[in-house]
């Protein structure tokens, strides 16, 4: 799919301490919160871990909290599922599920909360500006942190946001920690008619 895309690059230099601050800031924001979690969306992820495979899955949140993962590539791997406290699996894509283990999705929040939080005094190296992808023109943000729970990882992230919304409609991750390499492209859609499947 990166192949289709054709990107002009348009970023602007930050100049003086008063609008460095500001697209710094604008960066934190972004990653120690994200898109709206009320939102249903659907994401294409894809993903590749130092000399791996590139695999590629859909990811579906709900807004309430409940989210599916759909393998792509490789179709092999299963797919998974949160209903409430719930963690399910489906070997037979989503036709069948069964009951992995019980979930503490409040502590699971919580949890993640507050390693953003801390991620976000971390950052650093931030630019803001503008690029153009199929004829859509984003707001780009990006930036460098570092997480340290457990092992230290220094992270490269890239949003594009709608210009009207602030939306984000596209964030790349590139992670490096333990002498690996990862990076992730996410693509999300909004969803208002995603409905999850029901486990039996």
């Amino acid at each position: 799919m990166r192949s289709a895309i054709a990107a002009v690059l348009v970023l602007c230099a930050v100049s003086g301490p008063g609008l460095a601050d500001e697209c710094r800031d604008r960066f934190a924001s972004l990653l120690a919160k994200g898109n709206p979690d009320d939102v249903a969306v659907k994401t294409h992820i894809t993903q590749k871990v130092g000399g791996a495979p590139e695999t590629r899955n859909y990811n579906y949140w709900d807004g309430t909290g409940d989210w599916m993962s759909e393998m792509i590539e490789p179709d092999n791997i299963p797919w998974s599922m949160a209903r409430g406290d719930t963690l399910y699996m489906s070997t037979d894509k989503g036709k069948s599920w069964s009951k992995v283990r019980t979930l503490d999705a409040e502590q699971n929040k919580e949890d993640v909360d507050a390693r953003r939080a801390e991620e976000a005094k971390t950052v650093r190296n931030t630019t803001c500006g503008e690029e153009e992808i199929d004829g859509v023109r984003y707001r780009v943000v990006e930036g460098d942190y570092t997480s340290m729970l457990p092992i230290t990882y220094e992270h490269h992230n890239k949003y594009w946001l709608e210009p009207d919304t602030g939306w984000i409609a596209r964030v790349s991750y590139e992670t490096i920690g333990q002498g690996i390499e990862f990076s992730v492209l996410q693509v999300v859609e909004r969803a208002p008619d995603l409905v999850l499947p029901k486990p039996e």
